[in-house]
């Protein structure tokens, strides 16, 4: 590939596909209400893809060789570990119980970035046959990846496991749906 035209033509295509004739065909039908949702969801592949897409065209352009090799398989593991926990997840409540490992997961994706920052710093330092911008591109792309699944680890993992109080008054305020199934027997 001698330019990026054909990449950004499809980006294009997309985003004239999400944002003008999806909703046009979409407009007589009823939405669920998953607003939040979708923007976090699609703006996060929107970045990753964008930019794994950016990154793919650069490094067949300018820094074919072996040097990112293991980042490529590093990631290409997590993601197998990843896909196969939503598969799991997405095949019904029976399955839930074998869903225990989310934290784990995370942890493997934080130990990937910390790997591959690990891995291009010492690029950086000692490869000069690699141009400095790109791999301070890649470093900026892992740090910024770092922080977000640090972040997301830090609020959903490290909680003080429900301070005695809260917990107490959460669990014995809340309506259960056996409780909830009760009360319309009652009435």
């Amino acid at each position: 590939m001698r330019s990026p035209f054909p990449v950004i033509g499809i980006v294009l295509v997309y985003l004239y596909f999400v944002l003008k004739l999806g909703p046009y065909l979409m407009e007589s039908r009823k939405p669920y209400n998953m607003q939040k949702l979708l923007v976090f969801y699609n703006f996060y592949q929107a970045f990753n893809v964008e930019n794994s897409i950016l990154e793919i065209f650069k490094y067949l352009k300018y820094l074919s060789g072996p040097q990112f090799l293991l980042i490529g398989f590093l990631n290409s593991f997590v993601h197998i570990v990843m896909y196969f926990y939503y598969m799991l997840s997405a095949m019904g409540p029976k399955y839930q119980r074998f869903l225990w490992w989310k934290k784990y997961l995370t942890t493997l994706q934080l130990a990937q970035f910390c790997v591959m920052l690990f891995y291009l710093t010492i690029i950086a330092i000692m490869d000069s046959k690699l141009p400095r911008s790109h791999t301070f591109f890649f470093i900026t792309n892992v740090v910024i990846f770092l922080y977000l699944f640090g972040d997301f680890y830090r609020k959903e993992y490290n909680k003080k496991h429900y301070k005695d109080s809260s917990a107490t008054n959460k669990y014995n305020n809340s309506n259960s749906i056996a409780q909830l199934s009760q009360l319309k027997r009652n009435d």
